[in-house]
């Protein structure tokens, strides 16, 4: 039996999983857009972000924080002071 919509991201497919198993269907419903976002930044990499907190990012703040010993996130005001921080960053430490 195949579950539909939105459900079938939060329960298993009851015919294909087996009690032992059962905890792991729902384990990767705990990496967010967040998690994948800043492990990419990290596997490139990157080892500072410059950036602006809101409510449109609190997911990837967190993300940020979790991780702050790999990766740092320094507050900036103003988006373009983000931006010219973050250039020239880039260009000072190559």
């Amino acid at each position: 039996m195949l579950n539909h919509g939105a459900e079938a991201f939060l329960q298993p497919d009851r015919a294909s999983v087996s009690p032992n198993s059962a905890h792991k269907a729902y384990a990767m419903a705990t990496r967010t857009a967040g998690d994948v976002l800043v492990e990419t930044l990290t596997k490139w990499n990157v080892d500072t972000v410059f950036g602006l907190p809101g409510d449109g990012i609190n997911g990837i703040i967190e993300a940020l924080r979790a991780r702050q010993d790999r990766i740092r996130f320094i507050q900036i005001r103003h988006e373009e002071a983000a931006a010219f921080n973050a250039c020239g960053y880039a260009k000072w430490t190559g």
